[in-house]
């Protein structure tokens, strides 16, 4: 299992390096929401231990709002640490890509408004009295319920995310010297 630092990378350095919408400290806390749901959904499993909470403009995790809340609303400018991609499981790999095709088309307004959905898990989970903890079992739940099993296919993963490709048995290749490998 990734950690939570490794997948706030992986879309720091994708947003910094591609074509992306600026990655915020909102936008980020988003898209690791979705990855989760992606990965509850895909891979029965987390793909980062942490829990989620569920805060007035959507889903957060506190150790990544904490960590780059000096940034305020301005574009996070730099990964943190010496990341690399090759953290990543294959399946891991293709959770992020997923959540980066699905989810980036958005902005993070729009984003915001997707986590807010009636009944959903943040909907769900909020207190506004309260930072209360999002389930894993009802993002799992809600997300698998509300994915068109179609849209997660190997085909379109990579259609818009330069320099990632599959070898003959469909492994995932990241070209040494890309923008997302050391």
């Amino acid at each position: 299992m990734a950690n939570i630092n490794d997948v706030s990378n992986f879309f720091i350095d994708l947003a910094l390096n591609g074509e992306n919408d600026l990655i915020t400290n909102m936008r980020l806390n988003k898209m690791l929401y979705f990855a989760q749901a992606m990965s509850l959904v895909k891979l029965n499993a987390p793909i980062y231990p942490d829990e989620i909470e569920a805060w007035a403009y959507g889903p957060v995790i506190p150790s990544i709002y904490n960590k780059y809340k000096t940034y305020g609303r301005k574009e996070i400018e730099e990964v943190d640490g010496n990341y690399t991609s090759d953290c990543f499981s294959s399946d891991e790999l293709e959770i992020l890509l997923y959540t980066v095709n699905s989810y980036d088309k958005y902005s993070t307004n729009e984003l915001v408004r997707l986590t807010h959905v009636k009944g959903g898990p943040w909907d769900v989970a909020y207190n506004i009295k309260k930072n209360k903890i999002i389930s894993k079992d009802e993002i799992r739940n809600y997300y698998k319920t509300n994915i068109i099993e179609n849209d997660f296919t190997t085909d379109k993963l990579y259609e818009n995310i330069p320099n990632f490709k599959r070898d003959e048995n469909n492994v995932l290749i990241i070209p040494t010297g890309s923008d997302y490998a050391d």
